[in-house]
């Protein structure tokens, strides 16, 4: 605790606090790993907590283009995770597809980065397409897929207890901090599976768009098909009655 000021001033730092005087603490927007880490202590929820991704750039001969496009577009490979403000689940109201806000908590860098990396021919990609828009649907599901593969390996240790079941697995620190850190651990499995959440629910839309849009597509094919059996039934059944009737005028000639 600082007086008025402390923070401005770092000569007033450590000056008595007089009677009456208003204490002053700094506070900043903090991680739950910093608050664990400098604080000791972690709280269930954490508006502006975050986890940051590192990704590197695939190995290959298009590394240097990619290195490129993310030097052009001005792009990062670190990208960071946030917490839920509200539950997935609770809000039943979900954005339009088509814009950038479909992803939910995903980070929208994080996205295009990925769709870069994934991407077979980066002349006719599109990084400024909304997921799902310009003709990327399958590179975008592609990116959907990667990121919740990433963000199932990054949950597993979290919710794997197996390892603290007994006292005898456990550390020697763990009857001091084992409460804390437990908390941290829930504090990050839930930023993780809020992510999760919102991919695999985008994806999903996203694959019952790609197939409705199917379905349209195939819809005259069907529509020729069923015209084309009707036409063979109605040509069948006008050839048996020509046939029909050419006998009767046969028996009549006879």
């Amino acid at each position: 605790m600082f007086p008025p000021s402390a923070a401005w001033y770092p000569e007033l730092r450590g000056k008595p606090i007089q009677p009456a005087e208003l204490p002053f603490c700094e506070a900043v927007p903090t991680t739950a790993e910093e608050m664990l880490m400098y604080y000791g202590f972690c709280p269930e929820a954490n508006p502006h907590d975050r986890l940051t991704l590192d990704i590197s750039v695939p190995d290959g001969p298009r590394a240097a283009e990619i290195e490129v496009m993310l030097r052009l577009y001005g792009m990062s490979t670190e990208h960071s995770l946030r917490p839920a403000v509200i539950r997935p689940g609770e809000d039943s109201a979900e954005p339009p597809l088509g814009v950038w806000a479909a992803l939910g908590l995903l980070p929208p860098q994080l996205f295009r980065c990925l769709r870069l990396f994934l991407s077979e021919d980066l002349d006719l990609l599109d990084l400024d397409a909304a997921p799902g828009q310009g003709g990327q649907l399958e590179v975008d599901l592609q990116v959907l897929a990667t990121i919740e593969e990433l963000l199932q390996g990054l949950l597993t240790p979290l919710v794997d207890e197996s390892d603290r079941t007994t006292s005898s697995s456990r550390p020697l620190w763990w009857p001091f901090f084992g409460d804390i850190v437990q908390a941290f651990r829930a504090s990050q499995r839930d930023l993780l599976e809020a992510n999760l959440h919102d991919a695999i629910r985008l994806r999903a839309r996203l694959e019952l768009e790609a197939a409705a849009d199917d379905a349209a597509d195939d819809l005259p094919i069907a529509k020729r098909q069923k015209l084309d059996t009707e036409n063979q039934v109605v040509f069948r059944s006008k050839k048996r009655l020509a046939a029909s009737l050419t006998s009767r005028c046969f028996a009549v000639l006879l």
